[in-house]
C-alpha cells in the first residue's frame, strides 16, 4: 500500500485508510468507555468498602492477632484509597488524550 510520491493515492487506498480511521476512532472511543467505567468501579468499592472498613476497625475484629485481618484493619483504607486516586488520575489522563485522538481523527475523516 505504498504510494508513490509523484501520483495521488487510488480511490481503493483511500477507502482503505479511511476505514482503517474509522476502526482506530470506534477502538478508542471503546477504550474511553472502558476507562470511565472503570473509574465508577473504583467509586463504588470506595463507597462500599470504606464504611465496612470503619465499622471492622472499631468492632473487636480489631482485636484479633491474624496476621491479614489486623493488616486489613490496620492499612486497608489508605490502600484502597490510594489505589483509587492512582485509577483516578492514570485514567483521567488516558481519557483525555484518547478524547483529543478521537477529535483529530474526526477532523481527519472529514
Amino acid at each position: 500500500m505504498t504510494v508513490n510520491q509523484n501520483s495521488a493515492p487510488t480511490p481503493e487506498e483511500l477507502s482503505q485508510k479511511i476505514a482503517l480511521n474509522k476502526t482506530l476512532h470506534d477502538e478508542l472511543q471503546y477504550q474511553i468507555r472502558q476507562l470511565k467505567w472503570s473509574q465508577l468501579t473504583v467509586f463504588k468499592l470506595n463507597f462500599t468498602y470504606i464504611p465496612t472498613h470503619y465499622i471492622a476497625k472499631y468492632s473487636p475484629l480489631r482485636f484479633i492477632d491474624v496476621p491479614k485481618i489486623r493488616t486489613i484493619t490496620k492499612f486497608g483504607d489508605k490502600v484502597v484509597l490510594e489505589n483509587s486516586k492512582y485509577i483516578h488520575t492514570v485514567s483521567g489522563v488516558r481519557i483525555w488524550a484518547y478524547e483529543k485522538l478521537v477529535a483529530l481523527l474526526d477532523l481527519r475523516l472529514r
